[in-house]
């Protein structure tokens, strides 16, 4: 992650006001800050000050005047000959929209940051992974100790989001790979691709590689799961420096019913580290499946997650715990199988978005 805007603004005007005074030469503000991973606009700098626009929860103007060592942020000025000023800064900023909840522009801690993002996606695609189906199709995985076979599947996303203002658009694709076999053993991979769009910031592509091994059992009349997971993040520049990584464990366990209905429980704890920045949630999940016709099945899901989020090893106050909600329709062709539907989070203060995916899977 790169270093707090507040600190690079802070530690840049101290450097301007203490350079510009004392020579006539113009210190190029704009290329310094963009180096140090800032996205501006409006960016201007010269031996009298700089003035630049930068997008937290809306655009914020910045203002320095070399001459009276003066900042000012959309009409509140600090003196920087001040030594509380730095704190009334940083104050006023938090104020304004929790300017510590962003990184690069990313709304950290909600579906949009690529770190959270990534946390759904293995918690969606091995929870609720057990659906309904139709009375007239066979379910090979409802068999999966008794024979061996594949399944090969896609996911296509595209999704909006506002946090605090700040609004940005997803688009997201998943490919998946799973491998069954006679002992019910599962090993599934998967590629996860995100590119995310937001105001005023360069756009940011994420991806995934994710590797899951789990074994079927019996619990108490549930057909059960239990499994292990690995995932290794390539993120992009502009929001951290290095990649991630990031290991699950998680427990399923599903109910069928004679009218063809499912009801599937899950239960999954994720840990993902991140350049300096350490992710934690835990999330629990229920999903409710019925037949549709006579090659249909609509299935409903909601869920809860608790996320806690450290930087260098100190709590930022970036815990949150929200619901998530979806509806997806299938319909089977065969062994081919059609997915369309949406989620929605809900929950989180000052975010809202809805999600809209279409996808398919074959078994062989």
């Amino acid at each position: 992650m790169k270093l707090s805007r507040i600190k690079i603004i802070w530690t840049l005007c101290l450097m301007l006001g203490t350079t510009i005074p004392l020579s006539a030469q113009s210190i190029d503000f704009c290329s310094l800050y963009g180096d140090a991973g800032g996205v501006i606009s409006d960016c201007y700098s010269n031996a009298n000050g700089f003035g630049f626009t930068l997008n937290a929860c809306r655009p914020l103007r910045y203002e320095f005047d070399a001459n009276n060592l003066t900042l000012t942020v959309d009409g509140q000025t600090f003196s920087l000959t001040d030594f509380n000023a730095a704190y009334n800064f940083d104050a006023y900023i938090t104020e304004i929209c929790g300017y510590s909840n962003y990184s690069s522009g990313v709304p950290l801690g909600t579906p949009a940051d690529p770190i959270m993002g990534q946390t759904l996606q293995a918690f969606q695609s091995r929870l609720n992974n057990k659906r309904a189906t139709p009375r007239g199709i066979k379910n090979k995985s409802e068999d999966n100790q008794a024979v061996t076979f594949q399944q090969v599947g896609a996911n296509l996303g595209v999704g909006s989001f506002d946090f605090n203002g700040v609004e940005g658009t997803s688009s997201a694709a998943l490919l998946g790979y799973n491998h069954y076999w006679e002992s019910g053993f599962t090993l599934a991979g998967n590629f996860y691709y995100n590119k995310l769009s937001i105001d005023q910031q360069k756009d940011m592509t994420n991806n995934t590689l994710g590797l899951t091994l789990e074994k079927g059992f019996n619990l108490m009349g549930f057909k059960a799961l239990a499994g292990v997971g690995y995932s290794h993040l390539f993120l992009a520049d502009n929001f951290s420096d290095s990649d991630g990584r990031a290991v699950n464990l998680f427990v399923t366990g599903s109910q069928e019913y004679d009218s063809g209905s499912v009801l599937n429980l899950g239960l999954m704890h994720q840990v993902t580290e991140a350049g300096n920045t350490d992710n934690t949630v835990t999330g629990l999940s229920a999903l409710y499946g019925m037949p549709l016709g006579a090659r249909g099945a609509l299935n409903v899901e909601a869920a809860i997650f608790e996320n806690s989020q450290d930087v260098n090893g100190v709590n930022l106050n970036l815990d949150s715990s929200f619901y998530s909600s979806s509806i997806i329709y299938d319909n089977y062709l065969g062994d081919f199988v059609i997915n369309v539907g949406a989620k929605k989070v809900l929950g989180l203060d000052g975010y809202s978005n809805i999600d809209y995916v279409f996808s398919g899977n074959i078994r062989y």
